[in-house]
C-alpha cells in the first residue's frame, strides 16, 4: 500500500494522475523491474523459489478517481463519459449547434454508442496539450468542456512510455456501488418510478413511501430511523431529477416490498 499526503499530491503538476503513472513505472519499468516480463523472484517454504509475474488488467475506480487519474471531466463536461464519443449532456445544446442531425443526447442503448479507444483518448489529451500553448484562456476552457477532458502537464495520458502498459479503455472498471447507488442508476430509476405515478395523478406518492418507511425500524447501528425523512421533501429530488441520498440509505430502502405491497394495490 502506498500512502501520500493530499497536500503533497496537490503540489504536483498533474496530481494523482502523475503519482499513479510513477507507481506504474515502478512495477513495469522498461529498463528495470518489469512484472510482466522479468517478474520478481520470491523465496517460498522449504527453500523453494518461484518467480511471480503480473500484468495490468483493470483499474477499479469510482467517478472521482476517473477524474483524478484520467482527467475526464465527468458530469462537468459536455462529453460526460470518457468511453463514449457521441454521448453529450442535453444541457450543452450541442445538438442545436450541429445542424446535421447526427448528434443526439438521449441515447439509451449501448448499440447506439460510438466507443472510444485508448489511442483516441490519448490523442484527445495530446491535442489539448498542444492547444494549451496556443489558445487563449476562454477558448481553451471551451475546448476542454467540449472534449470532456481537463489538461494537466504530466498527466498519465501524456506519458508516452506508458502507452504499452496501461490502456484507459481496456483497463477501465467502474466501481459498481458508485455507478448504482451514488447519484447513480438506482437513484434515477426510483425517481422515474415516482414521477410515473405523479403523472398518473398520484400526487402524494412521496408521502406514501415516507409513511411506509416510518413503519420499519432498523437497528441503531445502521441509523435506519431517518430513512423516511429522505422522502419528506419531494422538491429537492424533483429539482435534481434523482433521489438524493447516500449509497447506504439507498441500499437500506425496502423498495421491492413497497412496490409489491403498496404500489400493487394502488
Amino acid at each position: 500500500m502506498v500512502i501520500e499526503l493530499q497536500s503533497t499530491v496537490k503540489k504536483i503538476a498533474a496530481g494523482m494522475s502523475q503519482v499513479f503513472g510513477c507507481m506504474l513505472h515502478k512495477f513495469f519499468a522498461a529498463d528495470g523491474l518489469n512484472m510482466s516480463t522479468t517478474g520478481v523472484l520470491l523465496q517460498g517454504c522449504n527453500d523453494v523459489k518461484f518467480r511471480l509475474f503480473a500484468a495490468c488488467k483493470f483499474i477499479l475506480q469510482d467517478g472521482a478517481a476517473h477524474k483524478a487519474v484520467w482527467h475526464s471531466r465527468g458530469d462537468g463536461g459536455s462529453r460526460y463519459c470518457m468511453l463514449c464519443t457521441n454521448l453529450f449532456t442535453e444541457t450543452c445544446n450541442l445538438v442545436e449547434e450541429d445542424g446535421t442531425n447526427q448528434l443526439v443526447c438521449n441515447i439509451i442503448r449501448k448499440s447506439e454508442l460510438n466507443m472510444a479507444t485508448g489511442a483516441s483518448l490519448r490523442r484527445c489529451a495530446r491535442v489539448l496539450a498542444r492547444k494549451a500553448t496556443t489558445m487563449n484562456t476562454d477558448d481553451f476552457a471551451a475546448a476542454q468542456q467540449a472534449l470532456g477532458m481537463t489538461h494537466h502537464a504530466g498527466s498519465i495520458l501524456l506519458d508516452r512510455t506508458l502507452d504499452q502498459i496501461v490502456d484507459p479503455v481496456k483497463h477501465y472498471l467502474h466501481d459498481i456501488m458508485h455507478c448504482l447507488f451514488v447519484d447513480g442508476v438506482c437513484n434515477v430509476s426510483v425517481y422515474l418510478l415516482l414521477e410515473e405515478h405523479i403523472s398518473a395523478g398520484e400526487k402524494g406518492i412521496y408521502g406514501e413511501l415516507e409513511k411506509f418507511l416510518k413503519e420499519w425500524a432498523y437497528p441503531g447501528r445502521v441509523h435506519g430511523t431517518h430513512l423516511s425523512d429522505i422522502f419528506s421533501a419531494p422538491k429537492k429530488h424533483r429539482d435534481a431529477q434523482h433521489i438524493k441520498c447516500t449509497a447506504s440509505d439507498m441500499l437500506s430502502l425496502i423498495l421491492a416490498m413497497w412496490c409489491q405491497s403498496v404500489l400493487g394495490t394502488m
